[in-house]
């Protein structure tokens, strides 16, 4: 074979070589077949993320807001408390009511009720403090119905929306995590101060209407937002945020808005999502990671820079090398399947039981503020304007 040729032959067969090796098949598998894996792990797990957006807005999150009706609580209200008024009757008639009081109500199984007899007369009536039972009552978030007979006050129905038991681990967990977490809800303050100091919140907005909460989520865009709500007033801030997180057993119109699904109402799944998305990403980069440091040895070998010290490329050597590397994307990205969904035993440490003990607010603990019909958010005076303008700027500067 003449020189030329030889020349000629060399260089094809390097052409060959280095157009199999630069094949970007690696760099293109690299984020989509992380973000199957990770969204098909989420949905083995109850939680349906509709898309790889979504996964990756989820990493990038800095504020979650949380509805309270049905998110932070149950949504399903129970009576916790009936307080029955005697008077006027004698000391038999008591005796004989308090002895056969498990004939006079049906017990249903799983239903924690708190029966509490006044055994009272006209005289000493005013003496029993019910005022101050109301007023706990109200504090604590609970509705109070009066019954009567004839206008006259006979028994107090206390009826309370019990709060979720993981509730207050997932506030701290998120708090670990450096996220800030607030109360959005259209309930009433106190109610919603309540709340938020069982669960260790300390941001609440209160009477918010639903086109009121989209509006006030588009006011702190200048962050990453979550929202989490199940109701169809929750649709508007949902669609607003730049993650929506729906709970599954929620309203339709909810479900179909949200970028999330929680399909088993358990909001350590808000936990495991964000963490999941953080998996995903750093796998995503990893793939990116293996893709370049694979070209950048590859293909100087497929150039011939290795030729002078006689080590040189088959043509299939370079297609069984881009094969590698495919490969390796692919398996480095199956490995999300090993990913282990947080659970509230793996969430306890010290860090989440200072965070949980140190929940119990104090009502001036907590900065309120009520979306008037006209204007911006405003604080709430809780205790002076003065006071209230501080907590406000500690919260701003160091919300946990």
């Amino acid at each position: 074979m003449h020189p030329p040729q030889i020349l000629l032959d060399h260089a094809f067969r390097v052409a060959v070589n280095v157009l199999t090796i630069a094949c970007p098949c690696s760099l293109g598998l690299a984020t989509p077949t992380a973000v199957m894996v990770g969204t098909g792990v989420g949905a083995l797990h109850g939680i349906l993320i509709k898309g790889g957006q979504p996964l990756e807005n989820l990493r990038k999150v800095t504020t979650m807001l949380f509805d309270k009706t049905g998110t932070i609580t149950m949504g399903r209200p129970q009576l916790s408390r009936i307080t029955i008024l005697v008077s006027s009757m004698s000391s038999t008639v008591s005796r004989l009511i308090f002895l056969h009081i498990d004939l006079l109500f049906v017990l249903v199984p799983g239903l924690v009720l708190l029966l509490a007899l006044l055994f009272t007369n006209k005289v000493t009536m005013p003496q029993n403090d019910l005022t101050s039972l109301l007023r706990r009552d109200e504090d604590e978030g609970r509705t109070v119905v009066y019954a009567a007979i004839d206008g006259h006050l006979i028994a107090l129905l206390t009826i309370a929306d019990p709060i979720k038991p993981e509730a207050a681990l997932t506030v701290a967990a998120l708090k670990v995590m450096g996220i800030h977490v607030a109360l959005l809800t259209g309930d009433n303050t106190r109610s919603a101060i309540s709340i938020a100091k069982k669960v260790g919140i300390r941001e609440v907005y209160s009477e918010v209407v639903p086109a009121q909460k989209a509006l006030r989520v588009k006011q702190i865009q200048n962050q990453i937002v979550a929202m989490v709500g199940d109701g169809i007033n929750d649709s508007p801030a949902l669609a607003q945020a730049n993650v929506g997180i729906a709970i599954g057993c929620g309203a339709d119109v909810a479900v179909e808005t949200a970028d999330v699904v929680l399909v088993r109402n358990n909001l350590v799944d808000v936990v495991a999502a964000i963490s999941l998305s953080r998996v995903t990403v750093r796998r995503i980069r990893l793939n990116f990671c293996a893709a370049i440091f694979y070209n950048a040895i590859a293909i100087p070998i497929a150039m011939g820079f290795l030729s002078p010290i006689g080590i040189e490329l088959a043509p299939w050597m370079a297609s069984a090398a881009m094969a590698t590397s495919s490969i390796t994307v692919v398996c480095l990205s199956l490995l999300l399947k090993r990913w282990k969904k947080p659970t509230e035993a793996s969430l306890v440490s010290q860090k989440y039981v200072r965070l949980l003990s140190n929940s119990g607010l104090t009502y001036d603990q907590v900065v309120t503020r009520i979306h008037l019909p006209v204007g911006d958010m405003v604080p709430v005076n809780t205790t002076n304007s003065t006071n209230t303008r501080q907590k406000k700027d500690e919260v701003s500067s160091n919300p946990f």
